[in-house]
């Protein structure tokens, strides 16, 4: 039995530059790999912390943003090869044991799937202008600016769409971050 994808909709990307990734439509993304912390072993009262931490953070974003969780199977043939690479040089007992561990790894890739969790989030741009009548003003008044300054000569630096995506990414790493959840921006 497979199972369909759940995504429908197919986005175009234009351009990879440093750290940000830019959408078909222009608009740029900055994507984050977070690996969270582990609490396969943990107890109720734990992941229930857990959730509330995470709850927080993400709920006090100002700005939305797109979780991907992906789960990729296990290359356990390359662990094999590495067990068995171990047992060169090594004693009679651990060179055995590194060889029955990696038959085990082997037996258990021909018998079973095991699958790691990738988490992946996405932050763009979306709300950094405020509604959409302040994105008309903006324009509006960004447009009659230029024309008086073509007349002036004068030119007004602002915060570029980047640098407002990289102030976002900030944000999100550091609260990321402080909850055990350790992001890493990906290039």
């Amino acid at each position: 039995m497979t199972l369909g994808i759940v995504q429908r909709i197919v986005t175009r990307y234009r351009a990879i530059a440093d750290d940000t990734l830019f959408l078909g439509d222009g608009q740029p993304r900055a994507i984050f790999e977070v690996y969270p912390p582990n609490l396969s072993l943990a107890d109720d009262d734990a992941l229930e912390a857990a959730a509330q931490q995470l709850a927080i953070v993400l709920n006090a974003l100002g700005f939305p943003i797109q979780l991907l969780f992906r789960f990729v199977a296990v290359d356990l043939e390359q662990l094999a090869v590495e067990a068995e690479q171990a047992a060169i040089g090594r004693g009679p007992q651990l060179a055995r044991a590194a060889r029955d561990y990696a038959a085990l790894l082997r037996h258990l890739s021909r018998t079973m799937l095991l699958l790691e969790l990738h988490v992946y989030l996405t932050v763009g741009l979306n709300g950094a202008r405020g509604s959409v009548l302040q994105a008309l003003i903006h324009q509006v008044t960004t447009w009659l600016s230029r024309l008086v300054l073509r007349r002036t000569h004068r030119s007004v630096a602002g915060p570029s769409d980047t640098e407002l995506l990289d102030q976002r990414g900030e944000q999100v790493a550091l609260e990321l971050d402080a909850i055990g959840a350790r992001p890493r921006r990906l290039d």
